[in-house]
């Protein structure tokens, strides 16, 4: 069972869970389209609908566009995703943790180094409390 399409070079492309192998279908028909090989080709630009034998031609060879396709398929995932970044992981320098005489409030502070510089991140709060204030300060 399909579950994304997409229209590209006007030919209707699913790619199913299991399979993960994109299928071309007739834009009109919905039914499988099957490469068109010309006499002697071992390589084909083209596509044949077995119901209304219409041909439709691609901009790549048909194994090129299968993999561009998924590519396609693929980059609307991956352009949802979250990522790390790692480049700019910070590394802790030094941390200072001070809470009030009556032990109600604390402050903490984290200095770190990063491939951007160094960055001074001050959290105060009153103890048990899920508020807390957040500061930060970073070298220019």
């Amino acid at each position: 069972m399909a579950d994304q399409g997409i229209i590209i070079d006007k030919i209707k492309w699913v790619i199913g869970k299991v399979s993960r192998n994109p299928v071309p279908l007739c834009p009109k028909d919905f039914l499988q389209l099957e490469p068109y090989y010309e006499e002697g080709e071992i390589y084909t630009h083209k596509l044949k609908c077995e119901e209304c034998k219409k041909i439709y031609s691609l901009p790549r060879e048909y194994h090129d566009e299968k993999k561009y396709v998924k590519r396609k398929l693929n980059s609307r995932i991956y352009k949802n995703m979250k990522f790390i970044n790692l480049d700019d992981e910070a590394l802790p320098i030094a941390e200072e943790k001070i809470s009030s005489k009556d032990n109600k409030y604390f402050v903490t502070s984290l200095l770190t180094k990063s491939k951007v510089g160094l960055r001074l991140v001050v959290y105060a709060g009153e103890k048990g409390k899920r508020k807390k204030h957040k500061y930060s300060l970073s070298q220019a």
